[in-house]
């Protein structure tokens, strides 16, 4: 569960600029994970001005001087979910160039782990419509996802030790990354989503096969059975 750091303002002297500047990020964060907090609790559509004004003692006036308006809140916590997601998925991870399939397989599982312990992470990053372009500051990393790239970079690895011709590339990652994003979404809009474990364990099977495939085509062995390590 997040819980909301409000900013420190105690002090009689007038602040510095660095510790203005700070005290702003400590506030905007403040807001985001208050948001974060109240969408985990209640659903995205819970989410409003109003609801964020009485869990955080600020103002309405207050919230429009961080964020311009609120499809600019979403976007900043999609941001922190993504660095979230980035952090958990990757710690500890082999960076063995001699592993692409077993990067690819674990990178898999973790993501959707991660996913399934937090689906609004999923929802905001895959299910709501954004009408306008992110901040500059992190229009990047919401249009090009660092985990994203590296489950792409673990593809390319794999597909150029089994000999898949470069023009096939992109046409495998596109169909691994809709199956992930595909099969969850349709997990996600399921009235009971209460059996994660057997949908983990259907998810994996298909991405096996998945590979399998390419590796087939690729002449080279299949990856049954792995989905149970």
């Amino acid at each position: 569960m997040i819980r909301i750091r409000k900013p420190d303002a105690t002090g009689l002297q007038p602040a510095s600029g660095t510790k203005r500047r700070n005290r702003k990020e400590d506030t905007r964060r403040m807001f985001i994970d208050a948001a974060l907090q109240l969408m985990e609790e209640q659903g995205v559509e819970a989410l409003s001005v109003r609801r964020l004004s009485e869990m955080t003692g600020y103002s309405f006036p207050a919230l429009y001087n961080y964020f311009p308006n609120m499809t600019c809140l979403y976007q900043h916590c999609i941001h922190v979910l993504l660095e979230d997601m980035l952090t958990r998925v990757t710690n500890g991870l082999s960076t063995d160039s001699d592993s692409a399939l077993e990067q690819v397989l674990e990178l898999s599982r973790r993501t959707l782990d991660y996913w399934l312990e937090r689906p609004l992470a999923f929802e905001l990053v895959f299910m709501v419509k954004l009408d306008a372009l992110p901040p500059e500051e992190i229009r990047d990393a919401l249009m090009n996802p660092p985990l994203i790239r590296k489950v792409r970079d673990a593809l390319g690895r794999l597909m150029a030790q089994l000999g898949v011709p470069g023009s096939e590339w992109e046409a495998w990652i596109q169909l691994v990354l809709s199956h992930m994003t595909g099969r969850m979404m349709a997990w996600i809009r399921r009235s009971d989503t209460s059996d994660a474990i057997r949908f983990r364990s259907a998810y994996l099977r298909e991405l096996e096969l998945l590979l399998g495939a390419m590796m087939h085509e690729a002449g080279t062995g299949d990856v049954a059975g792995r989905h149970d390590a």
